[in-house]
């Protein structure tokens, strides 16, 4: 047996699932994720969700794109399409730009980009479409005809794979067909050859596009309870088998699929699911080794468990010495200590549908038996057999549920005398209360339009890269702005009394309660360093001196060298004697006054005629002098009329360094930049403008703002 060349790509397959549903709800959706788990598919189309409205959202992380009226037609719900997308297609998604492409409320498409067998990009056009029924209108089969054929262009070059609830039968190639025409391979030779006139307007679509059915190209044999081993759907009168389901792909792809048909498996419903397998050649993404755990910082809680993270921290300290600037090697050293002492074992809690699984799965395997015996045999006894195990599997969901928030609140309150849990753990199950069993949340693609203008072009970007480019184009207009001032009114502003005491360098206890006042549950940013790392460093006094030394030294740098630290106060000055009143104090010291000019006083009173003689003077000795009275220097004051201007304020002082350069002082590089998070608004978020940046600051620098805070914070409390 000859060995395989290791240099070349092994060849590798995608599985696709395509079923019509009959209604999507959460026992229906864990059934699908776990289906999709089990039999390795790479995507899932579903038609008649009844779901209406635009969603996109992960659960478990699979991704489910949903698209449906935009109104219920009625209480139960109708039409509807879905595509669910495993995790390694999510990524294949989100390289293809996260685009979701509607055609009509019928249809669904997005794209995946994956890889040949020659290491080329592939882009698989991926579409859901449910096709009216023959009790639709003819307007509205040909609003869906238009939508198909608008679907179809759409795709362009991409490989198109298109699952479907065609509602027509197209029936199988014939003797009749002439070979060599496009029309002659829409169908293969297996197949229901049944053929309707839907059918016979859509293989005439199909071969318009050089498209071909690839459900009737292999052949298949019957097995467990059905008549034809090709059938999708029983009338549910008289229990004819119709192929309704279909996969179409265009013919010249058709050499790389490899099976295609009806499969015995899938969620209860009453059509069959069809599945397709695709060869890509390559791995789409290579394997990679999955990490021990993930970091929990809620385990620096637990004393022991933060005296070794510290012991660690010291360790890295000493090994990485002078690889770069202390405040480098210190967070490098926390990131590495939490790898080694922080892990949790990354398992996330079960959901209701997998941790009763066991139970459920042999009901829902009888009721799918049922279910494909009543369609086959169509008899009374075979309808209530499927009824009683339909029951069977409501009845164990609903147990399943109850059991899934029992076991949640037991997290929050552990029966017996069971350890109580941390407060991120209590939390933790709160929300997850909150969210309730059929947990999902929400996914929002960053799709942009090229033009982002008010006018009507609305073409959507091509790929990721693209929709990044246009992003990046509105960032900077809006980060590139320059604000304006006028110096004239920032001169007016009145100025504080100068401090030469803040100056000082911070002592080690203003550090440690600046870091004390950092708060938890933050991002670390780039650094990976969140407020904990740095709170839980206090229990080792070489770890605080360390944070000390890194503040003190950026402190102490620059225009602080032009200072002599022997001439700096080490605390503010004494407050002002508040007993003796102000006005008195300011004309003892002879303190600068200002007068409003317009004269506030009832014109032709003797008051007005008085303030017109002293609003010209700047001190209260010379206002006395022209007039003003006892009673006139209060009033005005409390009123606004009459500016007291305290000299320590209106001196020129040149603080100690505010004119000195910093030119040539320490700066951090993790404290100089700012990592810029993307976050949804309402509206079209397909406009930038519906976007809200905020920046992510390393933690690290807030213990110095936090010092300068609480100093200036003392000031104004005086």
């Amino acid at each position: 047996m000859r060995s395989r060349d290791p240099t070349q790509p092994s060849k590798q397959y995608v599985s696709i699932l395509s079923q019509n549903l009959r209604g999507f709800n959460g026992a229906k959706e864990a059934e699908v994720i776990l289906q999709m788990r089990q039999q390795k598919i790479f995507a899932a189309l579903l038609q008649e969700t009844w779901q209406h409205g635009e969603r996109t959202r992960a659960n478990e992380g699979y991704l489910f794109i949903e698209h449906g009226l935009k109104e219920k037609e009625c209480h139960r719900g109708s039409q509807g399409v879905a595509i669910v997308l495993s995790p390694a297609a999510r990524k294949s998604w989100e390289l293809a730009g996260s685009q979701v492409l509607k055609f009509g409320a019928r249809i669904l498409a997005t794209r995946l980009k994956i890889v040949d067998t020659m290491k080329r990009p592939l882009i698989i056009f991926l579409v859901s479409a449910y096709a009216p029924d023959s009790g639709r209108s003819s307007s509205e089969r040909e609003a869906y005809a238009d939508d198909l054929q608008r679907c179809f262009q759409a795709c362009g070059r991409d490989i198109l794979v298109m699952g479907t609830d065609a509602n027509a039968s197209i029936g199988v190639r014939s003797q009749h067909d002439i070979s060599g025409t496009p029309e002659y391979r829409v169908c293969g030779q297996h197949g229901i050859a049944w053929e309707n006139a839907a059918g016979q307007r859509l293989r005439t679509l199909l071969g318009a596009h050089e498209l071909s059915a690839a459900t009737t190209f292999f052949r298949r044999t019957a097995r467990g309870r059905h008549a034809t081993p090709y059938d999708t759907w029983h009338h549910n009168r008289t229990g004819n088998p119709y192929q309704l389901d279909h996969f179409f792909v265009k013919q010249k792809d058709m050499k790389r699929v490899r099976d295609a048909g009806p499969v015995n498996w899938g969620v209860d419903s009453d059509h069959r699911a069809i599945l397709l397998r695709m060869e890509i050649a390559s791995c789409t993404h290579p394997r990679t080794t999955r990490p021990a755990g993930r970091v929990d910082r809620a385990l620096l809680r637990v004393v022991e468990t933060a005296v070794k993270w510290r012991d660690a921290v010291s360790r890295h300290v000493a090994a990485l010495g002078g690889s770069g600037s202390k405040l480098a090697v210190l967070e490098a050293a926390m990131v590495l200590a939490a790898k080694e002492e922080l892990l949790d074992d990354g398992r996330r809690r079960p959901g209701w549908f997998i941790a009763a699984q066991g139970k459920l799965m042999p009901l829902i395997t009888k009721r799918n038996e049922a279910t494909r015996a009543q369609s086959s045999t169509r008899t009374t006894e075979g309808k209530m057999k499927l009824q009683r195990a339909r029951k069977e599997v409501k009845r164990a969901v609903d147990d399943a549920r109850a059991a899934w928030v029992r076991r949640t609140i037991d997290i929050i309150q552990p029966p017996g005398d069971a350890r109580p849990p941390t407060p991120k753990v209590v939390w933790d199950a709160i929300r997850l209360l909150q969210r309730g069993p059929d947990a999902s949340r929400p996914v929002v693609p960053m799709m942009f339009y090229r033009d982002q203008g008010d006018n009507s072009n609305k073409e959507a970007c091509a790929t990721q890269k693209e929709s990044g480019e246009v992003m990046v184009e509105s960032l900077k207009q809006t980060f590139s702005q320059t604000g304006t001032f006028d110096a004239a009114a920032i001169a007016k502003v009145r100025q504080r009394e100068q401090q030469p005491w803040m100056d000082k360098a911070p002592t080690e206890y203003e550090v440690l309660a600046a870091t004390a006042k950092l708060s938890n549950g933050k991002s670390g940013a780039d650094a990976e360093c969140p407020a904990e790392y740095w709170k839980a460093l206090h229990g080792d006094s070489d770890l605080n001196a360390l944070v000390h030394q890194i503040v003190v030294a950026m402190w102490e740098s620059g225009s602080y060298g032009k200072l002599d630290p022997a001439n700096i106060p080490d605390k503010p000055p004494e407050p002002l004697d508040v007993r003796e009143p102000v006005l008195k104090l300011a004309e003892r010291q002879e303190w600068k006054i200002e007068w409003q000019q317009a004269n506030p006083k009832r014109p032709g009173s003797a008051t007005w005629a008085r303030y017109e003689t002293y609003k010209h003077t700047t001190t209260i000795e010379a206002a006395r002098a022209c007039g003003c009275t006892t009673g006139d220097l209060p009033w005005a004051w409390q009123r606004g009329d009459l500016l007291l201007l305290d000299p320590a304020l209106e001196a020129d002082g040149t603080p100690m360094a505010a004119r000195a350069s910093d030119d040539g002082g320490l700066t951090y590089a993790e404290w100089s930049a700012a990592r810029l998070v993307l976050l949804p608004k309402k509206g079209d978020l397909m406009l930038t403008k519906n976007w809200r940046g905020i920046c992510l600051l390393d933690i690290g620098s807030k213990i110095l703002s936090n010092v300068m805070v609480k100093r200036m914070q003392a000031l104004m409390d005086r």
